[in-house]
């Protein structure tokens, strides 16, 4: 013979439950995106100053190579470290983070947003008039991922998020 067992479902929990289930879908609220970016972009300039690129991938060399001019410079006295990479200021001030929501998760978008200094990235990308290639924005199709430095600062961010959401009580 059959057994059947009852049991009490609490609606209330349960819609709670749910809700939570949908955030897991979606972790990434506004306030955390922002985080992110403000982070990502923070390390980015750092590592950029330092003159080291924020970036890894096929063909990309882990240190920027120097501004040097040999003709300028005889005995090669010019220091090669750290690169001189102020000049104006406008391009690393130029890098900024921005937000887009896209169905109720937010994405965090790094890059250079003034059309000026997106075209000197873009410069720097392909070494175009006889400068060395600098790229600083990650291309996915060239297989170019963050430096191991940014990866760990978002992979901290989403893990908090997820512990955050997976912690609270219903």
């Amino acid at each position: 013979m059959a057994r059947i067992t009852r049991f009490a479902v609490d609606i209330k929990k349960l819609d709670a439950f749910q809700k939570r289930l949908r955030k897991l879908q979606a972790p990434i609220d506004q306030k955390t995106a922002k985080r992110l970016g403000g982070q990502v972009v923070r390390e980015m300039k750092n590592l950029i100053k330092k003159g080291v690129s924020p970036i890894r991938g096929p063909g990309i060399k882990t240190r920027f190579q120097a501004y040097k001019n040999p003709k300028r410079y005889p005995g090669k006295r010019k220091n090669k470290r750290p690169v001189n990479l102020r000049l104006s200021g406008d391009f690393l001030h130029a890098l900024e983070a921005r937000l887009i929501e896209v169905k109720n998760n937010w994405v965090t978008v790094v890059g250079y947003f003034d059309n000026d200094q997106a075209d000197k990235e873009q410069g720097h990308r392909e070494g175009a008039n006889k400068q060395r290639k600098r790229p600083t924005i990650p291309n996915r199709r060239r297989k170019e991922t963050f430096a191991a430095r940014i990866n760990k600062i978002i992979l901290k961010l989403y893990g908090d998020r997820v512990r955050e959401l997976t912690r609270k009580k219903l």
